[in-house]
């Protein structure tokens, strides 16, 4: 569902940028900064590492943290917020694709 979602996201933001007036060029170092920045979460997410997964509080947090770095991290300028929102989205999409379509989930070991 996660996979599909992202896609999703994915349209809504290219067309919504496609019809938009101020359409500036989109920054392929935010882009590529968002696609890694994904990876380590889902990766974390997957294996839910330090509850991760199993704590809405932690995920909580974990996103709350992350959106505060983002604020403090990003440019206040649109196109950086679109490429790095973008580039978040394929790192998504990719790792779905990776795990979960191409390969299974990460096995979380209780034991």
């Amino acid at each position: 569902m996660e996979f599909i979602g992202n896609i999703a996201s994915l349209l809504a933001i290219l067309l919504f940028r496609r019809r938009s007036d101020e359409y500036e060029p989109l920054s392929r170092r935010w882009m590529i900064a968002g696609f890694v920045s994904m990876i380590p979460y889902l990766w974390a997410y997957d294996r839910d590492w330090h509850a991760l997964k199993s704590s809405i509080r932690r995920r909580g947090i974990a996103t709350m943290g992350w959106s505060a770095i983002q604020q403090f991290i990003l440019p206040e300028n649109e196109s950086v917020k679109y490429s790095f929102s973008i580039g978040m989205l394929v790192g998504g999409i990719v790792y779905r694709l990776w795990y979960g379509v191409l390969q299974p989930h990460p096995i979380i070991d209780n034991e």
